[in-house]
């Protein structure tokens, strides 16, 4: 028999129904089964066709298998061939539909015994809040010798946290990590299993290595969790969420300024995707494109994540949306439009309250004004971010900021500024090693400033080059005329 129009598919209201069956609302099968709560919404609303291995995570959430799914299906046809299907008003026709699919399900549903994630990601909120009491070293003495802390749901609930932590400490995101391959190493059950968790959580240490700015410790990682990760696969029908693996390790390629290795595994998880990693995908690839220089693809990705995300739940997400977005629109010279975005990205970081953003919109502001002409007020922006990277000890970025200062000092033709701070930030780069090919860069710039013929242009050359050559010592300094 036909459907009405706006009638959801027998499959989406079987797993509506079964999660019912279960006492658990949409978010709860969410969290046991990683699959992303918007994604699980449009499922259920027949929106959205789940693949076999999004299927597969549910049903292991809800404990059932598929001849469970297959019966509930033949019944959902039964129904609709009497009275039901006869309803004009579509939502009354759900209503009634599950009324009598509850009623005739019994004890179709069963604890998922043989599928102990989904069950520990239940308890994993109730064990965090337990640990979070205790400082650094005694969370590590109890993950290390309390069994119920030793858990892949809890694992899991460490790597998101990790996550969270990253946009304002990355000490705390280290600290995360580390706790979570401590618990994972430990996690009990198949030996396949647990590789596969450990995986998991080391990629996670990798990923807070990297943005620590550790990355030959974060490659050396990296390699360990893949080697984990793919070892265990046989054991894991699909619920660790693999888009993040992946996610992860185009991280550390995009820092190595390996860009289409990194663009072609964002693409790779982008199909893949059932865990709502979608947005913070497109940001990834987004970033990738931005310093691959085709800053309009990087915009356009940026404006796709934005309606994607939940402003209450994902601020930083959406933070990172509209700081990239102006930073973009300043690299093609659309300095009003970027200005026009500033108080949405000053209210985001207001919200999130972290330092380091705090540093990065101040940055964001500094160019803005330099790129509208008002120069003393750039100037001051930058003196200010100066002073702000220097307490946090960021030296890189330290130098880096004097150097703009120089380039604005130059357009102004304030030779001695420039050749002060020209030698200042070349100090430090010194002192942070930089790579051969940067040094050379720097001594250029002293030179010049020296000689009094740094000009703008050759300032603006040697710190678009930095900000490229960071993580990438092959990148060489072309000389402009």
């Amino acid at each position: 028999m036909p459907r009405m129009p706006g009638m959801r598919s027998e499959l989406a209201v079987a797993l509506s129904v079964l999660r019912q069956a279960k006492g658990w609302d949409q978010d709860e099968l969410a969290a046991a089964s990683g699959v992303g709560g918007s994604y699980l919404a449009k499922i259920e609303q027949g929106l959205r066709e789940a693949p076999a291995g999004t299927l597969l995570a549910i049903l292991g959430a809800l404990g059932v298998d598929l001849a469970t799914v297959d019966r509930q299906v033949a019944l959902v046809r039964r129904v609709r061939a009497g009275a039901v299907a006869a309803a004009a008003d579509v939502a009354a026709e759900r209503r009634q539909l599950e009324r009598s699919l509850l009623a005739g399900l019994g004890g179709a549903v069963a604890p998922a015994a043989g599928l102990p994630l989904a069950e520990s990601r239940r308890r994993a909120p109730g064990l965090w809040a337990r640990l979070v009491r205790y400082p650094h070293p005694a969370r590590r003495a109890l993950v290390a010798e309390a069994g119920e802390f030793q858990d892949a749901g809890f694992c899991e609930l460490l790597c998101e946290k990790s996550v969270e932590a990253a946009g304002g400490s990355a000490k705390r995101a280290l600290r995360l990590a580390e706790l979570a391959v401590l618990a994972g190493d430990r996690v009990p059950g198949a030996e396949g299993w647990r590789r596969r968790v450990e995986g998991y959580c080391r990629m996670h240490l990798s990923s807070a290595l990297r943005v620590g700015g550790t990355l030959p410790a974060a490659g050396e990682e990296l390699a360990r969790a893949a080697e984990l990760w793919q070892a265990g696969a046989g054991d894991d029908p699909g619920l660790l969420n693999e888009a993040r693996v992946l996610q992860i390790e185009a991280s550390l390629r995009r820092e190595r300024r390996e860009l289409p290795r990194a663009l072609a595994l964002l693409d790779r998880a982008l199909a893949i995707d059932r865990w709502g990693e979608t947005p913070s995908l497109l940001i990834g690839k987004a970033k990738a494109l931005e310093e691959l220089g085709d800053f309009a693809g990087s915009i356009s990705l940026l404006r796709q994540a934005a309606p994607l995300l939940d402003g209450e739940r994902e601020p930083r997400k959406l933070f990172l949306v509209h700081l990239n977005l102006a930073i973009n629109l300043c690299h093609l010279g659309l300095h009003q439009d970027a200005a026009l975005g500033l108080p949405e990205v000053r209210a985001l970081a207001r919200r999130l309250g972290n330092r380091l953003d705090d540093l990065r919109v101040g940055w964001l502001e500094a160019k803005v004004a330099a790129g509208l002409g008002w120069t003393e007020e750039a100037v001051a922006g930058f003196e200010q971010l100066r002073a702000g990277f220097e307490q946090e000890k960021i030296a890189y970025d330290v130098a880096l900021v004097t150097l703009e200062l120089a380039e604005l000092h130059a357009a102004l033709g304030r030779t001695a500024e420039v050749k002060a701070l020209a030698r200042r930030a070349a100090r430090i780069f010194e002192q942070q090693e930089v790579h051969r090919e940067a040094q050379r860069a720097l001594d250029l710039v002293r030179q010049a400033a020296d000689e009094e013929r740094a000009t703008a242009k050759l300032l603006r050359a040697v710190i678009s080059y930095l900000y490229r050559a960071r993580h990438d010592p092959q990148l060489r300094f072309e000389t402009t005329s």
